[in-house]
């Protein structure tokens, strides 16, 4: 019994100064960041478009999205969104075109959904590249006026969180320039 005792007590003293004669690491801040606010607003649309669903298909949550390979993709731990893409381009979309129900004067016309496709930094290429289905329909009736993707690749001269979200703003403010002209001539 004594002897298990010592055993013990001889591990337990070889654990506690282990921990303290290794060297700690280094505390790795996590950055968060998103894309701003719109280029513009669109207010001949505020009472006009009702923003559905965006959904995203694919890993797109809130650790960035970095492609190592054309068949690999990484997720950086220390580099992040705010939230998730989805949220963050709903939020692009209804600071453009839709106000809030409260300040509605009428039922809206259309109906905007989209769905990500990809949004991700490509190491190899040093571009940021965004992929988004638009969908507009009719709010009475459903039918589908259209349905496109726009895609943006924006070259980043070295990819880091920041180039990231910055090259992604850059990305999604173009895309959302021609996405608001598509919308326009498809609701005259």
């Amino acid at each position: 019994m004594r002897t298990e005792t010592l055993v013990v007590a001889l591990f337990l003293c070889v654990a506690v100064s282990a921990c303290t004669l290794l060297p700690m690491q280094p505390h790795i801040e996590v950055h968060y960041f998103d894309v701003g606010d719109p280029p513009f607003s669109s207010p001949e649309n505020d009472d006009r478009i009702d923003v559905m669903s965006v959904t995203s298909d694919g890993p797109f949550a809130e650790k960035m999205v970095f492609r190592t390979s054309p068949v690999s993709l990484a997720f950086d731990e220390f580099n992040r969104w705010s939230t998730s893409p989805a949220a963050l381009l709903k939020r692009h979309l209804e600071m453009v075109y839709d106000r809030g129900t409260e300040l509605r004067k009428a039922k809206p016309l259309y109906r905007l959904s989209a769905k990500i496709t990809q949004w991700e930094a490509d190491l190899q290429s040093s571009k940021v590249n965004l992929s988004i289905r638009f969908d507009l329909h009719k709010s009475d009736s459903d039918e589908m006026l259209w349905s496109k993707t726009f895609s943006k690749n924006v070259t980043v001269g070295k990819i880091t969180g920041q180039s990231f979200a910055e090259s992604a703003k850059e990305g999604l403010d173009s895309m959302l320039q021609e996405l608001d002209l598509h919308i326009k001539s498809a609701t005259r």
